[in-house]
């Protein structure tokens, strides 16, 4: 496999000529969920624990149900119009991240940092006193 760029890029070509995700600081079956979910916009049930580098990415529209995200960096993460139905927001950094119209039902937001979040309905959510809500109060979020 051959890689261009440095390690900060975000994609790399492959020696088949099939384009990947690299530079990312993922675990092996996360890079691997990654490239998945940005070719096809959707990845059920899929592990992306403590995935450090997803922040700032456009993840509009995209299925994520379901989705172990705990530990991730989700700093300004575009999630509009995403179906994050009970995923796992446990312990993430999610600061600035846009929920505008996305589906959170059932999800959990246990000592997640959600300041500055915005749009997001926490209706139906899991959240305790670990958990910063989006105007930078302690959980519970109301």
């Amino acid at each position: 496999m051959y890689r261009f760029g440095i390690s900060c890029c975000v994609l790399m070509i492959c020696a088949s000529g099939l384009l990947g995700v690299a530079g990312l600081g993922l675990h092996a079956q996360a890079e691997t969920n990654l490239e998945r979910l940005l070719r096809t916009k959707e990845c059920r049930e899929c592990d992306f624990t403590n995935t450090k580098s997803l922040s700032g990415l456009d993840l509009s529209g995209v299925d994520l149900t379901g989705a172990n995200l705990a530990g991730s960096n989700l700093y300004r993460t575009n999630f509009t119009g995403a179906d994050l139905s009970r995923a796992l927001f446990d312990d993430t950094s999610t600061e600035r991240a846009v929920f505008t119209g996305a589906k959170v039902g059932g999800a959990s937001f246990h000592g997640a940092n959600l300041t500055g979040a915005i749009d997001l309905n926490l209706a139906g959510t899991y959240t305790t006193a670990l958990t910063t809500c989006p105007d930078g109060s302690a959980g519970p979020c109301r």
